[in-house]
């Protein structure tokens, strides 16, 4: 069992118009021939239509990397604390009140950036311009205003170690052991993401082109991917957005892994796998992946990726 944060603030993507579209799209975002490795596309039945393309969500399945997605105002314990809010917000289980919007009437008619209905002047946020209104009908954090949330990926008991990172006498890491280079690679690929995305947001609110580039990266610098034979713009630093997790917990791992010492169990839907599996299999995509998301937002909530020997 996985508990539920109530808390927990993920911004939904909803992918109407390009369902084949490969980003945190598996197998065209489910169907019934994927069900029980990818969770389907979400279906409501129309009592006078039956199914249909409105009632029809195909939400990317992807990781929240991200503390809080959605602003908040206010502090309330009750529905009615938020009416001065606007029409539509809602008291959290946190004691804040959204910020509200419609999906259905996204603009930005101005265009500077961010959608009518969350601009500052109207919403009162403090921070910077791009919020937009997202499927949950909230407006969003901007990109540049949000906390990176690490991700982490558990190897299972049986890694061999010669595949992990090799240690000395003192458990000090000596070298980047395989394993844990494809995940940084990953890394590398989605802190690139992170980055290009504040900066095409501080361009689109009315930023300077070369400004807005060396807010977020070293300007004129390109790294080589770690797993790979090409060269990407080097970030600057900042937070991991993925990070491995050995098994038993090392010192040296991120503390959202746990104490030292911790085992992740097989089947803890409380955490991603990277699984080595040393056994010959039958199953033609058991040695691809596994994942789970939340049907009603697209969320992973638990995830699988199998190394066969």
């Amino acid at each position: 069992m996985s508990e539920v944060d109530p808390d927990e603030d993920f911004e939904p993507f909803d992918n109407p118009h390009a369902a084949l579209d490969i980003v945190g799209n598996p197998g065209g975002l489910g169907s019934s021939l994927f069900v029980g490795m990818l969770t389907p596309q979400r279906i409501a039945w129309d009592p006078q239509y039956g199914y249909t393309d409105a009632g029809l969500r195909r939400y990317m399945h992807i990781h929240n990397i991200w503390r809080q997605s959605h602003q908040t105002k206010g502090t309330c314990s009750t529905d009615a604390d938020c009416a001065d809010v606007g029409v539509g917000s809602v008291c959290l289980p946190s004691g804040a009140c959204t910020v509200p919007c419609r999906y259905e009437d996204r603009a930005d008619t101005d265009a500077n950036g961010t959608d009518d209905q969350c601009e500052n002047a109207l919403t009162g946020y403090r921070g910077s311009e791009g919020s937009q209104c997202s499927v949950r009908n909230r407006c969003t954090i901007p990109y540049r205003d949000r906390e990176i949330r690490t991700v982490g990926y558990w190897v299972n008991a049986e890694t061999p170690d010669a595949l992990l990172d090799p240690v000395n006498e003192s458990g000090e890491v000596v070298a980047r052991g395989a394993t844990e280079d494809l995940v940084y690679t990953w890394n590398q690929a989605l802190k690139l993401a992170v980055a290009r995305a504040r900066e095409v947001e501080c361009r689109r609110t009315g930023g300077d082109r070369d400004a807005c580039h060396a807010e977020f990266f070293e300007p004129g610098e390109i790294e080589m991917v770690s797993y790979g034979g090409w060269g990407i713009p080097k970030v600057k630093p900042g937070p991991d957005v993925l990070t491995t997790c050995h098994n038993p917990v090392r010192p040296y791992d991120d503390p959202l892994c746990g104490e030292v010492g911790y085992s992740a169990r097989v089947g803890d839907l409380r955490h991603n796998f990277l699984f080595y599996w040393p056994h010959a299999s039958r199953a033609p995509w058991g040695r691809h992946a596994n994942r789970n998301a939340d049907p009603l937002t697209g969320e992973i909530i638990d995830r699988a990726h199998n190394t066969p020997r």
